[in-house]
């Protein structure tokens, strides 16, 4: 059991990791929000699912990547990436500006700005 919190620890640490998973994360997310083929979940709702989804991820994997980073200084920043995306939007003529979708990306940002018991053990480990 040991091995394996140590495994987990190191993993959590492995800030190249998470650095290269957030660039991933930010041209995927580019790129569906601009296709003229959108991704849908079979789920009602399912839109502000996935924006609350994909800005929950992006900031857990900033957290993960800078772990000592301000919020003030992320949260605003990936919210601006959301804001745009929306704005980019606006040029589509598949796609349409919605301050619904900045509200969810807004919620996931709040959501992965919640404590976590991971970020006091990634923190203490150089």
């Amino acid at each position: 059991m040991v091995a394996l919190k140590a495994f987990v620890l190191d993993l959590l640490n492995c800030r190249p990791l998470w650095r290269g998973a957030l660039l991933i994360s930010l041209l995927a997310i580019a790129v569906l929000a601009t296709t003229s083929k959108p991704f849908v979940l079979p789920l009602p709702g399912h839109d502000k699912l996935t924006h609350l989804l994909a800005f929950l991820e992006l900031t857990i994997l900033i957290r993960l990547a800078w772990p000592g980073a301000n919020p003030l200084v992320y949260a605003p920043v990936v919210l601006a990436f959301g804001l745009a995306i929306e704005a980019a939007q606006i040029a589509l003529p598949y796609r349409v500006f919605s301050a619904e979708d900045l509200l969810a990306g807004a919620a996931g940002v709040a959501l992965g700005m919640l404590p976590s018991p991971l970020r006091t053990q990634i923190s203490r480990t150089p």
